[in-house]
Parts: C-alpha cells; sequence; structure tokens
C-alpha cells in the first residue's frame, strides 16, 4: 500500500510498506502555495534482497528518497480500492480528510519510472500548461 501526500508543511511525502510498517519519504523542497506543479513519486520492491526503495519527485526533480529499505517488507494486495484527494477513513467509510486544490492528470504505471522518464513528462506536460494559459488569455483578448 502507498499514500502519496502533502503534508500540512507543504512537503510532498510517500509513505509505503506494509500495514503499519510506517515508511515515508518526505520531500526537501516544500509546495509553493497557488502555483501550478508536477508531483510524481515511485516506489520499487527488490524480492531479490527483500528491500524497497521509494522517491519523491516536485516539478521534475529528485527531492527525496529511501532506498534499500528492509523493513518495507513485500508488496501488498488491499481491497480498500483507490481513493484520489482523499485519505484516512474512519470505521464507517467516511473519508476524514480532502485534498484542497485541482488535481489533474493522474497516471499509474506498473513500474517505477527513471529519473529522466519523470523529468521528460513534467517538461511535456509543463508545456502543455504553457500553451493552455497562452490560449485562454489570447481568448480572453
Amino acid at each position: 500500500a502507498w499514500i502519496l501526500s502533502v503534508q500540512p508543511d507543504l512537503e510532498p511525502r510517500i509513505d509505503w510498506g506494509i500495514a503499519g510498517s510506517g515508511i515515508a519519504t518526505d520531500s526537501t523542497v516544500p509546495i509553493e502555495l497557488n502555483h501550478w506543479h508536477y508531483l510524481a513519486a515511485t516506489v520499487s520492491y527488490d524480492a531479490a534482497t527483500n528491500r524497497s526503495s521509494a522517491r519523491v519527485y516536485l516539478d521534475g526533480e529528485l527531492t527525496g528518497s529511501l532506498l534499500n529499505n528492509p523493513d518495507a517488507g513485500p508488496p501488498t494486495e488491499y481491497n480498500t480500492g483507490v481513493a484520489i484527494g482523499a485519505a484516512n477513513y474512519d470505521d464507517d467509510g467516511n473519508i476524514k480528510q480532502r485534498f484542497r486544490g485541482v488535481i489533474d492528470e493522474v497516471t499509474v504505471y506498473d513500474r517505477p519510472l527513471s529519473d529522466e522518464e519523470i523529468r521528460h513528462r513534467y517538461q511535456n506536460v509543463f508545456l502543455r500548461v504553457l500553451l493552455d494559459l497562452q490560449r485562454d488569455h489570447e481568448d480572453d483578448d
């Protein structure tokens, strides 16, 4: 299981591992409010060494990592479904925390992307955002 979140101090964080293991990797760079950002994370598991690694990226740059951790354990299947923009359910299944902002273009891959792949995707998405903003500005004129 894993959770990609933004903490109250505005630092991105990835939590992962077997239930209750509490493994987390924080970004060293906080998110600037009211600006567009590209947030990504990778989690990998090496069965031969029984070690997990996680990386957090902000705007295409690696900003936090925890590598070759033996405490997270292998990936586990959960029947809790997927929540985007929400976390921490109470005993009745109600969401206790919701993301305040806009989330766009969520993508999940079946493998961890490389640093270069994440940087390339950030550059492509950022270019599209800039072009859309320019087009919107021209339409307003």
